[in-house]
């Protein structure tokens, strides 16, 4: 039961990810004339990443826990960048 939860779940949250992420990137792009990440689509990024490591741990299936598990280590590496290098403001 668990493990289909998570995988409606997951499922849902690509879905998001795919349509509504980059539509704001589309958008951010658009409006901003400058390219970079949007906020919402690294932030479904990092949640479908979270919830695929989670499903891949409960399901025992080394093959979809893997990649999200690397995934979730390059999206902290992400942040961490994010973080560290942002612009201030004077």
């Amino acid at each position: 039961m668990l493990i289909s939860t998570f995988g409606t779940i997951l499922m849902i949250l690509w879905t998001l990810y795919v349509t509504v992420g980059f539509l704001s990137q589309i958008i951010k792009n658009k409006n901003d004339k400058h390219f970079g990440w949007s906020k919402l689509l690294f932030l479904l990024a990092y949640i479908t990443y979270i919830v695929g490591t989670i499903y891949g741990h409960l399901s025992n299936n080394v093959y979809i826990f893997l990649p999200y598990i690397v995934g979730t280590v390059f999206l902290n590496i992400l942040m961490y960048q994010f973080f560290k290098y942002r612009r201030r403001s004077k």
